[in-house]
């Protein structure tokens, strides 16, 4: 278990394999430079956690809770983060590569410097966003929610948006840098009929 490797409150260069932390309360926590590869983390509590400089791998963080949390220099690979929470969360040159991510919630939260590629964020919430230098490509993206969240300030390039959710007012498309594909993925929100 992890909550024996904490020693207060940090948990520094720990590197664990294929262990069930699942259902634990790790909040507030500072975590740096630690490797975790297949581990179980699905139903954790995260909360205001500090993470730095780590790598998740293959891990099953599936509802996790990483609200309020400060991520900075965080590695996603292969995860799955169906319906785990980010909300109000602060991530800072974070990637997630190859994740299956599908209901997460990171409404409210705020991104920089942030890179999703290859990901599964279908029904994702992303509602008041606040992002700076946030890209998401050659995502899955269908039926998401942005509102209140500028996709001018997203690189959405090479992305599925079908079906994602705006505010009536479309404000949210405004400045918006779209490709053909997408332009059709929103034909109909926009009302165009395409012949």
């Amino acid at each position: 278990m992890l909550t024996s490797e904490v020693e207060e409150g940090n948990l520094d260069s720990i590197e664990l394999e294929g262990a069930d932390e699942s259902h634990q309360d790790l909040s507030g926590l500072t975590v740096c430079a630690c490797t975790f590869t297949r581990v179980d983390f699905s139903s954790t509590l995260l909360c205001g956690t500090s993470i730095v400089d780590t790598l998740f791998e293959d891990c099953e963080l599936s509802h996790a809770d990483f609200s309020k949390a400060h991520l900075t220099r965080v590695r996603f690979v292969g995860c799955s983060l169906k319906g785990a929470s980010f909300v109000e969360a602060q991530l800072k040159e974070c990637t997630f590569t190859s994740c299956h991510s599908t209901w997460a919630m990171f409404s409210s939260s705020s991104m920089r410097k942030t890179v999703f590629s290859q990901c599964q964020l279908g029904e994702c919430d992303f509602s008041s966003l606040k992002a700076k230098a946030l890209s998401i490509r050659d995502s899955d993206l269908t039926r998401s929610s942005f509102l209140g969240t500028m996709l001018s300030t997203l690189d959405l390039r090479g992305s599925d948006i079908t079906g994602i959710f705006v505010s009536d007012t479309m404000r949210e498309l405004r400045g918006a840098r779209l490709d053909v594909p997408q332009l059709i993925q929103l034909s109909g929100l926009l009302g165009i009929e395409l012949i």
